[in-house]
């Protein structure tokens, strides 16, 4: 009953899209060819890793179901690879949006007033296993070895918030490291700290990355697969350090906190970066990405339909 409610809606419009992977994307395959309708894919994250985390069945049915796309838009660069290297009959169909930020929104939500009395690093996101802040936990025990005197904040909740706490308990972190949860306005926090840490093992884009540059905090981050080198073009507008090496993170932040002339560099240089990332741009390049899946899709039904013309007349 509530295929035929998809197939229905499919028909009533012109492109069908699957927002998330795997079960979005397959209903809209399914209903798209139902239906007779073109149908988009979109890919926010890197498919191999985050398919390795789910199941075998999903990657079986990704390698069935995503060859039948007219088009996919990858939230980056390393997203898009990432999918025609899985699926190499989606090569030249694949176009990447990266995510849009609301600038201006953050930045006004960010002066919001935030009464921290200490000096602090600050990070956010899901307290999964991607976002590796085991990785980051490990790391400033490290900068404490060393003296470090600033604490680590970690706004966010999740599944994997007991594991962080025991081992912020056994590292003999918990006056050190703060965890006020979930926070409806991060910004305040993220404006506030000395320098924003990403730590993920992986990412499809990389949004709050971005969204510190947007205040002007700077940022150190592992050069995970996807996302935080292409925001921050490579290092030129940020610190990228090893990926799953909580010695290479800790080392990154340390020489970022000791060389304040590159702090006021990254500080002032953020803001214009992050504008590359405003709405107004990445709807104009949905927009396009959209426009081309409908247009290929016409080429293909009209050569298909001269093709066979020629073909009937022949017999």
């Amino acid at each position: 009953l509530w295929l035929g409610k998809l197939v229905g809606a499919a028909r009533r419009t012109d492109i069908v899209i699957g927002a998330q992977e795997t079960s979005s994307t397959y209903l809209a395959v399914l209903a798209a060819k139902v239906a007779g309708k073109p149908v988009v894919g979109i890919i926010r994250n890197s498919l191999p890793d985050h398919l390795g985390r789910i199941s075998k069945r999903h990657t079986r049915l990704t390698r069935i179901l995503y060859p039948r796309l007219t088009g996919a838009v990858a939230v980056s660069d390393g997203v898009s690879r990432s999918a025609e290297k899985l699926i190499p009959s989606l090569e030249g169909r694949v176009r990447t949006v990266h995510p849009p930020i609301e600038v201006d929104r953050i930045r006004n939500a960010s002066n919001e007033p935030l009464a921290v009395p200490y000096p602090y690093i600050a990070s956010v996101g899901r307290l999964y296993y991607q976002k590796g802040f085991d990785l980051l936990i490990r790391a400033y025990a490290l900068l404490k070895e060393q003296g470090f005197d600033r604490k680590l904040v970690i706004i966010g909740d999740g599944s994997h918030r007991p594991n962080l706490e025991e081992l912020v308990q056994r590292l003999g972190l918990k006056e050190h490291v703060v965890m006020p949860g979930f926070a409806d306005n991060p910004y305040p926090w993220i404006r506030g700290a000395d320098l924003f840490v990403s730590s993920s093992r992986y990412e499809g884009f990389g949004r709050v990355i971005a969204e510190a540059l947007a205040v002007g905090t700077p940022v150190v981050a592992t050069d995970c697969p996807s996302g935080p080198s292409e925001i921050l073009a490579g290092g030129r507008y940020g610190v990228l350090v090893r990926n799953e090496s909580h010695d290479a993170l800790a080392e990154g932040i340390r020489a970022l906190l000791s060389d304040p002339d590159r702090l006021r560099t990254l500080s002032e240089s953020g803001p214009q970066r992050a504008e590359t990332f405003a709405a107004e741009s990445a709807g104009r390049a949905f927009e396009s990405a959209i426009t081309e899946a409908l247009v290929n899709r016409k080429a293909r039904v009209d050569r298909d339909s001269r093709c066979c013309s020629r073909s009937g007349g022949s017999t």
